[in-house]
Parts: C-alpha cells; structure tokens; sequence
C-alpha cells in the first residue's frame, strides 16, 4: 500500500520518484526509482540490408557508444510515431515499412520504462540528422548485419536495447 509517492527531480526525459508504505506484510517500505513512462529504439534496415546504428558519447559510460537510434515517446504519442520521429530526428533516414518486435522493460527493479522497439526496413535517407542539444554529436554508422553481429560478439556494443533488438531480430536478419 502506498501512502507517500513524491517526484524529487523531473526533467524533460524521466522523473526520480520516491514512494513510502507498507508492504503486505504490514511492514514499512521506501523504494526510490526512476519514472520515464515510454520509449522506442529502432533497429533500422537499408534496402541493401545494412543497419543504421548511431555513435554517441554517453556520460555515465565516459565513452562513446554504438547503439540504435531511439528515444522517449512523448505522451500522447503512439509508440510507433515516436519511433519513426525519433528516426529521422537520429539518422535522417525514414522506413518504408516498421514492424513492433516486442515491448520490455529494461531495468524493472529501478525504473519504469516500456520500451518499444521496432524493425524498420526500406530505410532511405531523406534529410539530415535533426539532433537535440543532448545528442550534440551523435553519428550515424551503416554497417552490414555480419560487422554488427562480429560486433556484438567481440564485446564492442554493449547497449540493452541494442543487444535485445538484435536478439528478437536474429531469425529474420540472418535467416
């Protein structure tokens, strides 16, 4: 039972929220976690089968990393919108066809994310990167599915929603 629930920091990205009550067991509880609500990555497939990957400096890594494009999904917003916006906002390239892998919650004992990710194919370049203030030199990457793959196996890309976009697109990418 929750008697206290307090957002101590909100940002344009997540809320750190504190919650106080009792368990079930009568006994008294504090938990503190991070709120985001919803997010997307998108693993992005040219017509010439390779993938569209983004390098960006991560600050609680203190390196730059090879990930997939994604992003938060804006309230209000369906989660295969904000994909296909977070897209083109990322990389510049738009799909000709983006299909829902899987819903998951990417760290349930410290926050609360629902993370779409999708495969989008037919990915062609029709702008230029529309990067926000905290993505300030993010670059895009095209590589073959084999050299992501080599990549992932060398310990070279460690990013989850990477490595699970990856995993729930394996059959379909490498047949």
């Amino acid at each position: 039972k929750i008697e206290k629930r307090e957002v101590l920091h909100k940002n344009p990205w997540y809320e750190y929220r504190h919650d106080a009550g009792l368990t079930q067991q009568q006994k008294p509880f504090d938990y503190y976690y991070v709120y985001k609500g919803r997010s997307c990555g998108i693993l992005a497939l040219t017509g010439d089968r390779r993938l569209i990957l983004v390098r960006q400096y991560r600050y609680l890594e203190s390196q730059d990393l090879l990930q997939i494009p994604g992003g938060s999904v804006l309230s209000g917003t369906e989660p295969r919108d904000g994909a296909a916006l977070e897209l083109a906002e990322e990389t510049g390239y738009v799909a000709s066809e983006m299909s829902l892998l899987q819903t998951v919650s990417y760290a349930p004992g410290y926050a609360v994310d629902r993370a779409s990710i999708f495969l989008a194919s037919g990915c062609r370049q029709r702008g230029n990167q529309q990067l926000e203030a905290t993505e300030e030199g993010m670059r895009v990457e095209l590589l073959s599915i084999e050299e992501v793959y080599q990549a992932v196996d060398e310990g070279r890309i460690t990013d989850i929603f990477t490595l699970a976009a990856l995993c729930l697109a394996r059959k379909r990418l490498l047949g």
